[in-house]
């Protein structure tokens, strides 16, 4: 009989299937004559010491950015991209002008009446950029239907409501390109999700000496987030079985019945709250190769639902290998991520979203 023989599963391996699991990240399946076996073939690197050069940091990642996208530009068939208004698809959508003057069609999702509308953003950097712009609508009343064609397509579910947007622009995007630019990857790999990067932050750089800019990085962050929250948060990081706590009290497991109710106590699940002392870096790490796995599988399922193919240029190998060596001090401060990326976009991308905190799924 064959055997499959692997590292400690997580909930990224898992499918709907039984006796059918996906492949870990960064890893090969050989099989042979006893059996199958998972190798890792990549792993992330160090992280460099805190301190170092950011100009010198900004200016590798811009140029390691232009040239991954300018790879993922090559194809025989129409290239365009998705446009969300923010930071991470606003420079991808700049290094697509730079490389290329001719017409590139890009998409974006509006909400029409919603606080979380970053249509107009997105029509900003089009218009500047000289792109042709879709945007498409989507409202409440295209939820159940589009999630019926999601389920099909996706067969396992996916923790984010995004994917019905997305699924609107697929089906937009595919009467007119092939190959669709995402920008996938920044945010796990550079601190984008600061409310649960903060309090790791600020602990890489007490524990370096430097008290005082812990302490500022947590007040930024309670500018930006507000105090209740980023107090929420650091709490949940002091102590990680408080999560659970924490969702009870917000009332999220009350959404499950049956034996989906019951709470999530599988050693198996790799959960993304990590004790204080792991410090940002594998926080990050466990961001990278668990929530983007999810986000990853949904955008390929409903792309090729479209028979559209996804290419994320913030998951080009040298591009995360140099933001995994850089310290934290480079991707978080005063509250606000992907320091190092702002940086590198200075002059690309409109002030307004470069220097903007606020981030919006």
């Amino acid at each position: 009989s064959m055997l499959l023989r692997t590292s400690r599963g997580g909930r990224s391996r898992r499918t709907c299937f039984e006796g059918v699991t996906r492949l870990p990240p960064a890893s090969n399946l050989i099989a042979a004559d006893d059996g199958i076996t998972v190798v890792r073939y990549w792993t992330y690197p160090a992280p460099l010491p805190t301190g170092g050069d950011l100009a010198g940091a900004a200016a590798e990642l811009r140029s390691l950015l232009s040239d991954s996208v300018r790879l993922r530009l090559r194809s025989d068939v129409p290239v365009g991209l998705s446009l969300s208004g923010g930071l991470d698809s606003s420079g991808i959508a700049a290094f697509v002008r730079a490389h290329h003057s001719g017409e590139h069609h890009a998409f974006t999702a509006s909400y029409p009446d919603s606080a979380g509308d970053e249509s107009e953003v997105a029509r900003s950097v089009a218009g500047n950029l000289g792109l042709d712009l879709h945007v498409v609508p989507t409202t409440v009343e295209d939820f159940l239907p589009a999630l019926r064609r999601v389920v099909r397509h996706m067969e396992s579910p996916t923790y984010s409501p995004a994917v019905i947007p997305a699924w609107r622009i697929m089906e937009e995007a595919r009467d007119r390109v092939t190959v669709l630019l995402d920008g996938q990857g920044a945010d796990e790999s550079l601190a984008g999700y600061t409310r649960d990067c903060a309090a790791h932050a600020a602990w890489d750089q007490a524990s370096s000496g430097h008290l005082f800019r812990a302490a500022r990085d947590l007040a930024g962050q309670a500018r930006v987030r507000g105090a209740a929250e980023t107090t929420l948060f650091a709490a949940r990081t002091v102590a990680p079985g408080a999560h659970r706590l924490i969702r009870r009290a917000r009332g999220d497991e009350a959404v499950y019945s049956g034996p989906l109710a019951r709470p999530l106590d599988d050693p198996d699940e790799e959960p993304n709250v990590l004790p204080l002392t792991a410090g940002l870096h594998r926080v990050l790490q466990t961001q990278h190769r668990g929530t983007l796995v999810d986000l990853l599988h949904y955008g390929d399922a409903i792309g090729m639902a479209h028979s559209l193919e996804l290419r994320s240029p913030f998951l080009d190998h040298r591009l995360v290998e140099h933001a995994f060596h850089l310290p934290s001090c480079f991707k978080l401060r005063n509250g606000m991520g992907k320091l190092v990326l702002r940086r590198a976009l200075y002059g690309l991308v409109p002030a307004e979203i470069s220097e903007s905190p606020t981030k919006l799924g």
